[in-house]
């Protein structure tokens, strides 16, 4: 049986998920002084599959005053990626590129990962609330 509750309550940003993207955003609007609210589904830590991060969001948890977290978490570090298929292989080294940003990045347990995010948020002062489902 699901129970429906209904609250009246100001803020001035809702973020609908504290995943990597939600608790991203949530940090950086909280850099903008706006009072965050982030209502997840789910109960974290939970399962969820690996993850590579590509060079760009390395870029994007520095903004968000995150990047220090990750590092220290000790995930693995990548500089590229390898693929095969068909007996053709290709691979790309991170620091091999044509504009400026990041040349490394990490592999993370999304679990971990996820977690370790939402706990950033909400030491920057997001305000996040497990087990809320949201529906229109």
């Amino acid at each position: 049986m699901q129970r429906k509750l209904s609250m009246i309550e100001s803020v001035d940003i809702l973020v609908i998920g504290a995943g990597p993207a939600g608790a991203v955003a949530a940090a950086l609007l909280r850099q903008q002084g706006r009072h965050v609210l982030i209502l997840e589904r789910e109960q974290f830590p939970g399962f969820s599959i690996g993850e590579s991060l590509l060079p760009q969001s390395m870029e994007y948890l520095e903004q968000a005053g995150m990047l220090r977290a990750v590092v220290q978490a000790g995930f693995q570090y990548k500089n590229g990626a390898a693929f095969m298929r068909d007996g053709c292989y290709t691979d790309f080294d991170f620091r091999d590129k044509h504009a400026a940003g990041w040349g490394t990045t990490y592999q993370v347990q999304r679990a971990d990962f996820d977690q370790l995010l939402a706990n950033e948020a909400a030491r920057a002062g997001a305000d996040i609330r497990y087990l809320h489902r949201v529906t229109a």
